[in-house]
């Protein structure tokens, strides 16, 4: 295989799970948001900002604490 076709090979692997990661940190975003809303009702714009900046271990680290919060604080400490 030629080094030029290897280096394209790779590039697309690349992207493909760069992708991936991508779009399951955006749904685990929306059910995050998801869950605020049908917990606390409307959503801060504050905290959705949060969401949309947070990488994936954040999320998934904020949607276990949903279950024990009280408010919405208490999710973002």
């Amino acid at each position: 295989m030629a080094i030029a076709q290897q280096w394209k090979e790779e590039g697309m692997q690349q992207g493909m799970q760069q992708g991936m990661r991508q779009g399951m940190q955006q749904g685990e975003a929306a059910i995050l948001k998801r869950q605020l809303k049908h917990r606390f009702g409307n959503l801060s714009p504050v905290y959705e900002n949060k969401i949309n900046l947070a990488d994936s271990e954040t999320l998934l680290y904020w949607s276990e604490r949903i279950l024990a919060a009280k408010t919405p604080e208490d999710v973002f400490i």
